[in-house]
């Protein structure tokens, strides 16, 4: 029992009270005997302690996990809402975005077809005054030149020299004014022969003209519109350098950029001043025509020192020839 004690061994210690109230008698024995009881009841209390203590731990630890594995779980659903709520979020601001790529698209449909439609009804005016001017150059040529070439004849063949003469002037005022309000075609000759052509009638020893740009650019992709009032242009600034400018030479340049063509037509004739010489109805009848075509018709003179005409005509309106003409 001493060693027992000693070395802390209970188990060896009740072995031992249990021996000893065996081997004793009276009060010893009945008091080995009461220490062995109250040994073992206060080994049993503890022992039960430690069970009831192990218990709730495990009771815990079990509790805990069952806690944690709740919160896993909840941690994982909140996650996967977390996530559907994102994407949810993702795809609306997607929505959104795609919406608004196509209103915004819808929109420049709707402004680009629009001003396509501006810009056909702009073509069909043109094309009704163009008719309309074909149709008074071919009365002035057909009619009233006619009438005035008979009633020049009977003048003549009255004597009446001096008014004979005056008429004749007439004669080649209408005659002049039926070929500016004309117009031209390009269906069978094309606008680089017609350029060629009409430099040919009016080239002589005393008056050159050059041309530059003709070649290099491809006029088929033009619209009619812009090489008519090109033409109309080239035609309308030479017959004034030789007749009223007195020019010896003249420069005709074409540049076609992808927005804009260009037409500039430079002489080196007596000039005139801007700010007081009036345009006549040629240049009246050029400045009418660019506008309707949405251009720029710009004029630097200055006397003795020539005439420059600039025009400037926008070609992505006019380009796409099968949808405008």
């Amino acid at each position: 029992m001493k060693y027992a004690k000693q070395t802390h061994n209970n188990k060896k210690w009740l072995e031992a009270l249990k021996n000893l109230s065996n081997l004793t008698t009276g009060k010893q024995s009945t008091n080995y005997l009461q220490q062995y009881i109250k040994l073992n009841d206060s080994l049993f209390t503890k022992e039960r302690q430690l069970k009831n203590q192990f218990a709730k731990i495990r009771y815990e630890t079990d509790k805990k996990e069952k806690e944690n594995t709740v919160l896993k779980s909840d941690n994982e659903k909140k996650q996967v809402e977390i996530t559907y709520h994102k994407q949810q979020k993702t795809i609306g601001w997607l929505a959104a975005a795609i919406g608004l790529l196509l209103f915004g698209v819808s929109i420049l449909f709707f402004f680009f077809r629009k001003r396509k439609l501006l810009y056909l009804a702009q073509l069909e005016r043109v094309k009704a005054r163009e008719h309309e001017r074909q149709q008074i150059a071919k009365s002035l040529h057909d009619e009233v030149a006619g009438d005035l070439r008979l009633l020049h004849q009977k003048l003549e063949k009255s004597n009446l020299l001096e008014e004979a003469k005056k008429l004749d002037a007439v004669k080649e005022n209408v005659r002049n004014l039926s070929h500016q309000l004309s117009s031209i075609s390009f269906g069978k000759v094309s606008f680089k022969d017609q350029i060629i052509n009409l430099v040919s009638d009016y080239f002589e020893l005393d008056f050159r003209i050059t041309v530059a740009g003709l070649q290099e650019n491809e006029w088929h992709t033009i619209n009619d519109a812009i090489k008519r009032l090109l033409y109309l242009s080239a035609r309308e600034s030479i017959q004034n350098s030789k007749k009223y400018a007195q020019a010896s030479k003249i420069s005709i340049d074409f540049i076609v950029h992808k927005k804009y063509v260009h037409l500039t037509i430079t002489d080196n004739g007596i000039g005139f001043d801007t700010n007081i010489s009036k345009k006549g109805i040629g240049l009246q009848n050029l400045q009418e025509r660019v506008e309707e075509l949405s251009g720029t018709l710009n004029i630097e003179s200055e006397k003795g020192n020539g005439t420059k005409i600039s025009i400037q005509i926008p070609i992505n309106v006019w380009t796409n020839k099968n949808t405008l003409s």
